[in-house]
């Protein structure tokens, strides 16, 4: 919803345990420009997810790139010409 996206997925640490994380991406209004569809991710997908950590949960982060288990990078914003 706006105004921004929110991507909620788990990650293995170090130790092999389960770590549930979101991130939070810009405005669904923008990455329909960008491209995205309701396929884009799938639930239970695997990526790359990076991005900036939050300073007050340490499962937090604003999203910088995503790269889908094919190599393929999701653009985050429209690209203007």
């Amino acid at each position: 919803i706006n105004p921004h996206g929110q991507i909620f997925f788990d990650v293995k640490n170090e130790k092999g345990e389960v770590e549930h994380w979101q991130g939070e991406i810009t405005s669904p209004n923008k990455l329909a420009r960008a491209g995205w569809t309701k396929e884009t991710l799938k639930p239970g997908e695997q990526c790359e997810i990076s991005g900036r950590a939050g300073k007050n949960s340490a499962h937090s982060l604003w999203i910088s790139k995503i790269v889908k288990s094919g190599g393929e990078t999701l653009k985050l914003n429209e690209t203007i010409d």
